[in-house]
């Protein structure tokens, strides 16, 4: 029992990585393609050298391009080849083109077909899949369908509501939802789990471990090649790894990505700048911030007591809110630099990844009990001394020069 929970939180924690990614691109490219003046559409026989940036509301990918693409928009094609990862977020989105890399797909309603040369990362409400990968394939939502035709190199991992998983899977299959349906052939193990199970038409070369509260429903042309083990529960189990809160979580990172992108677009280096205060005296600025946190909102009602003081208590108020969203950003920030710095990485798409590991590692942290508590509060402490000493510092620097 213990193992298969741990694939679950697994399964689910490698959905949040890449629904992360998604769920930024839906918003970042439409900034970044309008900064970078490229068009929506790309034809048919030609061929766009470098990273591409397409977004509209209809878009159509038809030609090739040779670097990682990023595409967002409401109705998405693609249908020309990538020679690199593609991510692509929209209402709906077909792809039917060669892709090198990766896939990061997420929409309503997406169609995934042609070859993809390593991972598939896909969330939305319909996700159908008959591509053929060399990599695993990740798929969360409301209704995932894995295609006859699909040919998956190795592992295939499905959270969602109804679920079909069919094709080829050269690995293990991992699969939850409250109707799961498993056909086709499985290379090594299949690991189901919900109330309604069944198995029609599948080979399962490996061992067959499920939890459920009913037994699987295993048609006689299906085999199993190794033994069948049924976990019975009396009831579904709680977990704070609900697709709900899941989904809460990935709005949350996306919507900081947005805030962070936005910013950086305007002041290229001031997110370096405030992350650098907190690594060179962390100390000093967690010290500024918990006697800010706690000052800032007594100053306010002092002052909204007073009648000249109210509309300064009314700004105060709201200032102070938003530097607390802002400081996840900064901490986030910090998080990816000081780990750059440690381990000499090169900065890569703008050091869109180092703040991306950053968040991603805070809402981690944030589930954990008890420490979720303390490291959420030590987040908004330290944002927040950082903010007023950044503020002290440019006020030092305005009176030295006026001298």
């Amino acid at each position: 029992m213990s193992n298969l929970r741990y694939d679950k939180k697994f399964k689910l924690l490698m959905l949040s990585l890449m629904v992360v990614m998604l769920l930024s691109f839906q918003f970042g490219t439409v900034l970044a393609a309008t900064a970078n003046n490229y068009t929506s559409t790309l034809n048919q026989g030609d061929t766009l050298e470098g990273t591409g940036f397409f977004s509209g509301e209809t878009v159509r990918v038809n030609g090739n391009v040779n670097g990682p693409t990023f595409v967002s928009g409401g109705n998405i094609e693609v249908n020309g080849d990538i020679d690199g990862d593609l991510f692509v977020a929209g209402q709906t989105i077909t792809v039917t083109g060669n892709v090198t890399g990766s896939l990061f797909v997420a929409g309503q309603d997406i169609n995934i077909g042609g070859k993809i040369n390593n991972g598939i990362y896909s969330a939305g409400a319909n996700v159908n899949v008959a591509s053929e990968n060399n990599g695993s394939v990740f798929l969360a939502g409301q209704n995932i369908f894995t295609k006859n035709e699909a040919k998956i190199g190795r592992d295939l991992f499905i959270g969602g509501s109804k679920v079909t998983a069919d094709g080829t899977i050269g690995g293990d299959v991992n699969a939850s939802g409250d109707n799961v349906s498993l056909f086709g052939s499985v290379g090594k193990n299949a690991n189901l789990d919900g109330p309604i199970l069944s198995l029609d038409s599948a080979d399962v070369k490996g061992d067959l471990v499920y939890t459920s509260q009913n037994e699987a429903k295993v048609s006689e042309d299906s085999t199993v090649g190794g033994k069948t083990d049924w976990q019975k529960v009396d009831k579904k189990v709680n977990s704070v790894f609900t697709l709900a809160v899941l989904y809460s979580t990935l709005l949350s990172i996306a919507g900081a990505l947005i805030v962070w992108l936005a910013v950086k677009l305007l002041r290229p280096l001031l997110w370096v700048n405030l992350a650098n205060k907190l690594i060179v005296s962390p100390l000093k600025t967690v010290g500024v911030g918990f006697i800010a946190f706690f000052l800032i909102p007594i100053i306010s009602l002092i002052l909204m007591i007073t009648v000249v003081g109210i509309p300064l208590g009314f700004i105060l108020i709201p200032l102070h809110m938003i530097a607390i969203y802002v400081s996840k950003i900064i901490v986030a920030v910090a998080i990816g630099e000081s780990l750059r710095q440690k381990f000499n990485w090169t900065e890569k798409h703008h050091g869109i990844w180092l703040v991306l590991m950053g968040l991603v590692i805070l809402s981690i942290l944030a589930f954990i009990p008890y420490l979720g508590v303390i490291v959420q509060l030590l987040m908004v402490i330290a944002g927040l001394g950082t903010i007023i000493l950044s503020l002290a510092r440019k006020r030092q620097n305005n009176v030295t020069l006026n001298k």
